[in-house]
């Protein structure tokens, strides 16, 4: 009897050993599905961006132009850029620009000529650019960017008869930051502020002020 009952309780144990492995493999795909985080999954992009704002150029505080008359846009004014940039990797991309600084535009008296000349400032720059974001909320992020610019300067000077000036240009780090904001259907909004270091050195010996730019832009992401 004591045999008979022992078999019985082995045989028990085995169904229900059974039943619990059938059971497991039936239902644990789902189990797992259910425990297992979701894996975000990233898709490479190209954007492109263009904007406008205020850039502070301070040619009238750098160059000390106490003597400098009927002047315009002398410590800055409008400015206009544009940009593309290639993200493929999460977080990081690459940013290619091309922005427009605003004319600054003056008058002096020449005292060995005895009258009045005009003559004006004007800059664009080109830059290369790291970019790093990241996502405070689902619409609202940050961003930072550090590079190198080229900027292009022309001086116009009309004191003598047959015109005078320059063509300059040097390069420098720049840097900037802001905010992005998704507007949806891979439109965004950006708040940014960028730096681009002057000079003291440029390719023509010539010193140069710092620029401090202050945009407002709008985006569109191309997804591959």
């Amino acid at each position: 009897m004591y045999v008979m009952t022992l078999q019985k309780t082995k045989l028990l144990i085995g169904c229900l050993s059974l039943i619990g492995l059938m059971s497991t493999y039936a239902g644990g795909s789902e189990w797992l599905s259910e425990t297992e985080a979701p894996v975000s999954t990233f898709r490479p992009y190209i954007y492109a961006e263009v904007g406008a704002g205020y850039a502070q150029t301070g040619y009238g505080d750098y160059y000390n132009s106490t003597s400098w008359i009927d002047t315009s846009d002398l410590d800055g004014g409008m400015s206009y850029q544009g940009s593309v940039g290639f993200a493929l990797m999460p977080r990081i991309s690459a940013e290619l620009g091309l922005g427009m600084l605003p004319k600054a535009e003056f008058e002096l008296y020449e005292s060995s000529l005895g009258y009045k000349v005009s003559a004006s400032y004007e800059s664009w720059y080109g830059y290369l650019q790291g970019k790093y974001d990241f996502k405070i909320t689902d619409r609202l992020g940050v961003f930072a960017k550090a590079g190198i610019a080229y900027r292009s300067l022309s001086y116009e000077y009309n004191g003598n008869l047959d015109g005078a000036g320059l063509d300059d240009y040097y390069w420098a780090p720049i840097v900037g930051g802001g905010f992005s904001f998704d507007l949806g259907d891979d439109f965004y909004a950006l708040a940014e502020y960028s730096y681009i270091d002057g000079t003291s050195d440029s390719n023509e010996g010539e010193s140069y002020p710092d620029v401090n730019l202050y945009l407002a832009k709008l985006g569109y992401r191309f997804t591959f």
